[in-house]
């Protein structure tokens, strides 16, 4: 992380969550909702990913249907791939290797997601 950075990032998974000691924002969030732990405030998903960013699949949200998460791996969406983020509206629009796929809103809401190694 660069001086500036106030994101925590986990190499393996490519988990990120505030830094609490970093972030000044977090930390006032964190006193406030202080019975809670801090990755449970704030969570990077796939529908508020920066247009034309390419970002890891850090995992699903334990509400996802077996399905769902069937589709997609079948699709290449899967812990650890890159995904680069082409559109959000009216959908999610995600390219995985050679192949675009559009995902609606309440589904990529439940794919977390993490940094670029």
């Amino acid at each position: 992380m660069h001086g500036a950075c106030t994101l925590a990032c986990c190499p393996e998974c490519g988990y990120t969550t505030v830094d609490i000691g970093r972030s000044r924002s977090a930390g006032l969030l964190a006193k406030l909702f202080s019975s809670r732990k801090p990755e449970t405030i704030v969570a990077a998903t796939l529908d508020v990913a920066a247009l034309g960013e390419d970002v890891a699949i850090a995992g699903f949200a334990e509400n996802m249907t077996t399905g769902h998460r069937e589709l997609l791996r079948a699709y290449g969406i899967e812990p650890g791939r890159m995904v680069r983020v082409g559109q959000h509206s009216p959908v999610t629009v995600v390219r995985v290797d050679e192949t675009e796929i559009a995902l609606e809103a309440d589904l990529a809401r439940l794919i977390f997601i993490g940094a670029a190694p």
